[in-house]
């Protein structure tokens, strides 16, 4: 809404700020956690506007919260399960440390 009343001059404006967004989006949600999914859903989406550009726009950002969801159902409880990579990383460099 804020942006429609902007009224940013012409289609290919518009169609260049949209398609920035969901760049912009995309790298948000590729690290998201499900809340953070989950409120771009509920809170983002809706309020974008409802032309052409913005609509293929929309339509980008909904692939990416389906897609992190999916990834994010997937992954291992950080509380059990297979540890992260950061975690992988940090018993490396800590045995590197210990072995000095």
């Amino acid at each position: 809404e804020a942006l429609a009343a902007q009224r940013l001059p012409g289609d290919p404006t518009e169609g260049y700020v949209a398609c920035l967004f969901a760049a912009r989006m995309a790298s948000l949600l590729s690290s998201a956690g499900l809340v953070e999914v989950d409120r771009v859903e509920a809170e983002v989406l809706p309020r974008l506007p409802r032309t052409e550009a913005w609509v293929e726009a929309s339509a980008t950002i909904q692939r990416d919260i389906d897609r992190q969801t999916r990834a994010l159902r997937r992954a291992p409880s950080p509380t059990g399960g297979q540890p992260t990579a950061g975690q992988r990383w940090s018993r490396r460099r800590d045995s590197g440390r210990l072995a000095r």
